[in-house]
């Protein structure tokens, strides 16, 4: 594939430093969950879809790289009018200094909690009633322009963090950050990304796949 030696230099992102100064307002945060039942981090995406993903059938993928470029293709595939979009997103994903490109990175750490998350009281294998994990933020995303301007968001992330999550979680923290720019809600962004990680993503039909985006919230 074209871009797969792009997709796969994503890995540098979360090794590399940079430094951009700027005010912008808070937007939407990709969270990570340090489960009680087994001190391993998780998504919350991943948590709050663990179920439906584990029946419709998880991917296994040895790397971010891996996961990135399958879903370009699936996109390629099945979603055309998207293609731009991700092969966009995916190729800035090691972008650490260009303010002039959409989406820059920008590591920070100890990020501050936002304090956005929208989830259930209970989630997959990872609460009890007085307890549901340790949150901890991965990601900020600083939405600077809209269209009919040109997109651009600076996403400030924490290295520690995301250090302490593998490649599967990892593909789902990337993706979240993703969906933001299709959707409007917390539970439109966990149903897509747990499709989009999920075996029904390759095996449905494109007029399926168009089908289900659409109900949640994608204008195609």
């Amino acid at each position: 594939m074209k871009n797969i030696n792009l997709i796969t230099a994503t890995l540098t992102l979360f090794f590399s430093f940079s430094v951009f100064a700027g005010g912008f307002a808070v937007g939407n945060g990709g969270d990570v969950v340090l489960c009680p039942f087994d001190d391993n981090y998780y998504t919350l995406d991943y948590l709050m879809t663990k179920s439906q993903l584990l029946k419709a059938g998880k991917i296994n993928v040895k790397n971010v790289g891996e996961s990135l470029a399958r879903i370009q293709k699936l996109i390629s595939l099945k979603l055309p009018s998207l293609e731009k979009s991700f092969a966009e997103y995916a190729s800035l994903l090691s972008n650490h200094s260009d303010s002039s490109k959409a989406y820059l990175w920008k590591p920070v750490f100890d990020l501050p909690d936002i304090d956005d998350e929208q989830y259930a009281n209970n989630y997959a294998g990872c609460s009890i009633p007085t307890y549901k994990g340790q949150f901890f933020q991965a990601v900020i995303r600083k939405v600077v322009s809209r269209q009919p301007a040109p997109l651009k968001v600076i996403f400030e992330f924490d290295p520690d963090v995301v250090s302490h999550i593998g490649a599967f979680q990892l593909s789902y923290l990337v993706v979240h950050e993703w969906l933001w720019n299709l959707v409007g809600t917390a539970q439109q962004n966990r149903e897509l990304n747990y499709y989009i990680h999920s075996k029904l993503f390759d095996t449905e039909s494109a007029a399926s796949v168009q089908t289900y985006f659409k109900k949640n919230g994608v204008h195609l």
